[in-house]
């Protein structure tokens, strides 16, 4: 079985939670990713995904050159070993019902993500554990 390690991706970017949206976003877009891991000092807090500021900003009308990171993130953050096994990467994911896992290495810390997508380019045999990956959504319309 693959290892996290073997699939993970390396390209990440990685923000302090006073960071503004807008700012955010501009980094994600230069560096071709679809979130944005948070930290704290030394460590990783939280994590913002474009659906998040699809859903948490735009959506409600927020400034995203006044909205902050920390103010919009997902916490606790769930992170993974690269030793870890696709198939732990995935339980982890299902049961916490989550699309992406910081790689964290004990010696060199944060080195790389894995999202749901990479495991199932790597191995389709996870299609039946992930599929059903749908993180709940605020209810952002008038009248909803």
């Amino acid at each position: 079985m693959k290892t996290v390690e073997e699939v993970m991706r390396k390209r990440l970017d990685v923000e302090k939670g006073d960071v503004t949206v807008s700012k955010a976003v501009k980094a994600m877009h230069e560096k071709n990713v679809r979130s944005v891991l948070v930290s704290s000092k030394d460590d990783i807090v939280g994590i913002v995904t474009s659906t998040d500021v699809l859903y948490k900003v735009i959506a409600k009308n927020k400034d995203p050159g006044k909205t902050v990171l920390k103010d919009i993130m997902s916490s606790p953050i769930h992170a993974i070993g690269p030793g870890n096994t696709l198939k732990e990467a995935a339980d982890l994911m299902s049961q916490h019902k989550i699309k992406k896992l910081p790689v964290i290495d004990e010696k060199d810390g944060l080195i790389g993500i894995l999202t749901a997508s990479i495991i199932l380019s790597a191995d389709p045999e996870f299609l039946d554990m992930l599929v059903n990956l749908q993180i709940p959504v605020e209810k952002t319309l008038a009248g909803s």
